[in-house]
């Protein structure tokens, strides 16, 4: 199967189709504001251990939207001004 996928991908390069493995621009444009959660699974669902600390939702997303920041930043040293406080 992922050899299939992978053949795939290289076709897709040499029709000019897709030029990267993944649509990045929309990754970088992706907020916290126009990003909607996935409704089939909480976030809390997959990290009961936060969930039983009494963590709430929105502490365990927005976390997470700063650890995607955070990747971003120090990976393609990308950092982009956002209308609220914090490193990026």
């Amino acid at each position: 199967m992922h050899s299939e996928v992978y053949l795939k991908y290289i076709e897709s390069l040499s029709s000019s189709q897709q030029k990267t493995v993944s649509k990045y621009s929309r990754s970088l444009l992706a907020n916290q504001r126009n990003t909607t959660p996935s409704q089939k699974i909480s976030t809390t669902q997959w990290l009961k251990e936060a969930k039983d600390n009494g963590v709430r939702d929105e502490e365990v997303v927005k976390a997470l939207w700063r650890l995607r920041d955070a990747l971003l930043e120090s990976t393609v040293n990308i950092a982009r001004e956002m209308d609220c406080a914090g490193p990026l």
